[in-house]
């Protein structure tokens, strides 16, 4: 089943209801629009979730770095876990799963690159906004083992 519609947890306020599913994503979801008690169900178009946030609650980032214009964060953890987030609202933009063991993240300072240091190998991401995410080739490093990797400024 998707983890997108796996209820992780629920907490029943006044008169609204916030959701924890298991993807990270929290939602808030009026119980009735006139204050009463009485939950109605309303399966329609016009259905007011909220989302108040996205997080990945099972993995830790090990290394966090800001792109180019500060418009998004990128985070990724020791088993792998690629993850942009919007720095505004704080929600997910893009997430991929190297599953790879992980040593750091490098944003380009001069151009839409993210640098991706693993255990073995080295992969750099076109990070620019429409093109999402792609691996660049003509980039990727594979070595032995890789205990620290630096980005030139210039």
């Amino acid at each position: 089943m998707n983890p997108e519609y796996n209820v992780q947890s629920i907490c029943l306020g006044l008169n609204r209801i916030v959701v924890g599913m298991r993807s990270g994503t929290i939602q808030e979801l009026p119980i009735s629009e006139d204050n009463s008690a009485m939950i109605r169900p309303n399966m329609d178009k016009k259905t007011k979730i909220r989302k108040l946030m996205k997080c990945i609650d099972h993995e830790v980032p090990i290394s966090v770095a800001v792109d180019m214009v500060s418009q998004r964060i990128f985070t990724m953890t020791a088993a792998g876990l690629f993850t942009v987030w919007d720095i505004l609202t704080f929600d997910v933009i893009f997430s991929k799963d190297f599953h790879k063991i992980a040593n750091n993240i490098i944003a380009f300072k001069l151009s839409n690159k993210v640098l991706l240091v693993f255990d073995n190998d080295i992969l750099v991401l076109d990070s620019n906004i429409n093109n999402g995410y792609d691996e660049l080739k003509e980039y990727e490093l594979k070595l032995n083992k890789i205990s620290d990797a630096n980005l030139n400024s210039n």
